[in-house]
């Protein structure tokens, strides 16, 4: 008997064993992404994590992995995880809303709406289901916008006009539409809600230009500078995303937002040094978020000044058009009134006045215009009086900021060339070259594939493998705003009009963001934003152009009429 039932219980114990093998077999393993796809730090903070969630198939440990993926934003696998969840926990919305999300984010646009119109039907009355149904319905609208059923989306849109992210992008289709009046009234009304909004104020910036009222555009681009200069840290930014799983450091930053309030960037930068630098005694972990800090005030600092830059060349467009629709031309790229570099620099050479002067009336620079052509003797005396390059009228040394990018070192004035108002901004030569009065109709490569004007920056290197004329080239010289100068440089005679245009045509070795090998690279596109420069298209539309750009690509933008297919861009 007794043996009898130590067998019995030697085959119950090894029944429940291979009952808990095969259940801890069953159990599903997080699929993560390649190491080398994720940020080194996560990837070593997310360990311990991964490790539970094997361990203990838990619904909370998967969501929380789920979000952490999501956060770096790897949704396929972050959708992996909230499947589990809602496995687990069939009744758990927000597994569904997240899985919503990931099919939105990678495209499967047509399930992500399935999804959200059920979670958009919820029963509950509680003030937590109405703002989920809001949620719900926005996304679906977003999905339609997706899918490019833009009727179908605006009526999604009107019919959630109490969900601010609703109403921006109503406002925002609106205004695509050439229905500005309509998106400011909704505009009004939620800068009321939210006033320092960088996405409501860049939008009442374009319906502004969109109705005419250049003015207000350029009020409310100033109201945009300001705001962008005032962007508070959250816990939720990425940049702190990988410290938060295993150090929990949401409450310290928030105490920090706390701390810093409204305060400007450059003041928010002094305060984490002597924040860091009293950090000396604390836990390591703690000093190095911290640390990560710095940079990424640095980075948004750049972010606003990028979008800055941009805005800018956005009015530039806005003026050319308008000229355009004046004169029936845009601007000539400078006037000369002999179009011969190689002549000396005589009286025969007319005012030199570039395409930015021209341009003045429409970007609320009239009275500047105005003394341009009072000090010109009504515009038929070059702007450098005398022609010795030693005097030139007061007006030429006017700092003009929509001409300057803000992450451009020098500031207003350009001391590498007889300390004139700078500019940043450039024509290309063969486009709008001297005297050149191209029609809109004239551009048959059309114009979203036509280059007007592009970014050049300026820099305090010296190129030691290239000369200009005997002597090294700066590498980064920038424009002047006012025109082409009288020569006087010894090896060039005749008007200096690369103060007004870039090389685009003749593509140097390096033709973005290049070296100073050659006269070429000398002039060519530059920026001091990472990885390429803006560009204004002829349409008044502005694209970052990668400096990796195809050659072929590029040298075709910077013709209007080659008849080349352009590849990507």
């Amino acid at each position: 008997m007794i043996v009898r039932a130590i067998a019995v219980m030697l085959v119950l114990e090894l029944v429940a064993c291979g009952y808990l093998f095969v259940q801890r077999a069953a159990r599903p393993v997080p699929v993560l992404p390649e190491k080398t796809l994720m940020n080194p730090l996560f990837a070593e903070d997310i360990q311990p994590l991964v490790k539970q969630v094997a361990q203990t198939n838990n619904a909370y440990d998967w969501m929380r992995l789920g979000e952490a993926l999501l956060g770096q934003g790897n949704y396929s696998h972050a959708e992996l995880c909230f499947r589990q969840v809602a496995h687990l926990m069939p009744e758990s919305r927000l597994a569904e809303s997240r899985i919503a999300y990931c099919l939105e984010r990678t495209g499967r646009t047509a399930q992500s709406s399935e999804i959200y119109r059920k979670l958009n039907h919820r029963s509950d009355s509680s003030r937590e289901a109405k703002r989920e149904q809001m949620q719900a319905l926005y996304e679906i609208g977003r999905n339609a916008l997706r899918e490019e059923n833009t009727e179908e989306a605006e009526k999604l849109f009107r019919e959630n006009l109490g969900f601010l992210p609703a109403r921006y992008q109503l406002a925002k289709l609106l205004i695509r539409t050439d229905r500005a009046d309509e998106a400011l009234s909704l505009i009004v009304e939620s800068l009321r809600q939210v006033p320092r909004s960088l996405k409501f104020l860049e939008l009442q910036r374009r319906a502004f230009q969109q109705t005419g009222d250049l003015e207000l555009a350029e009020q409310t681009a100033q109201l945009l500078e300001r705001a962008q200069h005032t962007i508070p840290l959250h816990p939720g930014s990425n940049f702190i995303e990988p410290f938060r799983l295993q150090y929990g450091i949401d409450r310290r930053v928030e105490e920090f937002n706390t701390q810093i309030g409204n305060a400007s960037l450059p003041e928010l930068e002094t305060k984490l040094v002597t924040l860091i630098d009293r950090l000396e005694d604390s836990p390591s972990t703690h000093r190095q978020v911290f640390l990560m800090l710095l940079p990424a005030v640095q980075q948004a600092r750049e972010a606003a000044r990028r979008s800055t830059c941009k805005n800018s060349l956005k009015q530039i467009g806005v003026a050319f058009h308008n000229y355009h629709d004046t004169a029936r031309t845009f601007p000539p790229g400078w006037i000369d009134g002999d179009q011969s570099l190689g002549d000396p620099a005589e009286t025969a050479n007319k005012n030199g006045l570039g395409w930015a002067t021209m341009i003045l009336p429409y970007i609320d620079q009239a009275n500047l215009y105005n003394q341009v052509g009072t000090e010109t003797s009504n515009f038929t005396m070059n702007w450098q009086i005398g022609y010795t390059g030693s005097t030139s009228i007061p007006a030429a040394k006017t700092i003009i900021p929509i001409f300057n990018c803000p992450s451009d070192p020098m500031g207003g004035i350009n001391t590498d060339k007889g300390s004139f108002g700078k500019s940043n901004y450039a024509t290309e030569r063969i486009v709008l070259g001297v005297n050149k009065a191209l029609r809109m109709r004239d551009i048959t490569d059309g114009t979203t594939n036509t280059i007007l004007v592009g970014e050049v920056r300026t820099g305090d290197e010296t190129g030691t493998t290239g000369s200009c004329g005997g002597a090294p080239c700066d590498e980064f010289t920038g424009k002047l705003w006012i025109g082409a100068r009288t020569a006087s440089w010894g090896w060039e005679r005749g008007l200096q009009a690369e103060d007004v245009y870039f090389i685009g045509y003749n593509v140097p070795d390096d033709f973005i963001n290049g070296g100073a090998r050659t006269v070429a690279d000398r002039f060519a596109l530059s920026s001091m934003h990472v990885g390429g420069v803006h560009v204004l298209l002829a349409d008044g539309s502005v694209r970052f152009l990668s400096e990796n750009i195809d050659v072929n690509t590029y040298k075709w933008l910077n013709d209007e009429n080659d008849g080349n297919v352009l590849g990507e861009f």
